[in-house]
């Protein structure tokens, strides 16, 4: 689903009000999220956000492989927050959350790790050890 309009409000929206859509927020329950804060031009994607934006368990995918990625700042290509839910280390053996402080510390390193290793020039924003909601800023993708 989309924010601030459904994708069935975008399907009505005059082109002028799709070249610039404020705080665009596409979501899958359960998943995660992306905005684009600021304004972002939606013209010619609504057909293609599913496919565009994969959801998957504790990861989301702008832009797969195969797909046409424009210039760094142009469409979906551009700063960005994502908020992925349920990212919790898990035991190995019983894939139980693991709650213990060492684990969460060790856990938490190893998604800034992550971000500072991808092309993404990614930045922590937080992560909650409780619920797992792990967001962070990413400057294109």
């Amino acid at each position: 689903e989309t924010k601030p309009y459904s994708r069935a409000e975008l399907g009505t929206l005059p082109s002028a009000t799709l070249a610039a859509i404020d705080d665009f927020e596409i979501y899958a329950d359960g998943l995660g999220s992306v905005c684009w804060p600021g304004r972002t031009d939606v013209r010619g994607l609504l057909f293609e956000l599913s496919r565009l934006i994969v959801f998957g368990p504790r990861s989301v995918e702008v832009y797969p492989d195969g797909c046409r990625k424009p210039a760094v700042g142009q469409e979906l290509n551009k700063r960005a927050r994502v908020t992925l839910l349920g990212v919790l280390p898990l035991h190995r053996r019983t894939q139980q959350p693991l709650t213990d402080e060492r684990s969460c510390v060790l856990f938490e390193e190893k998604l800034r790790a992550k971000l500072r290793a991808s092309d993404a020039k990614a930045e922590h924003v937080s992560w909650d050890r409780v619920t797992g909601d792990w967001t962070f800023h990413v400057e294109h993708f």
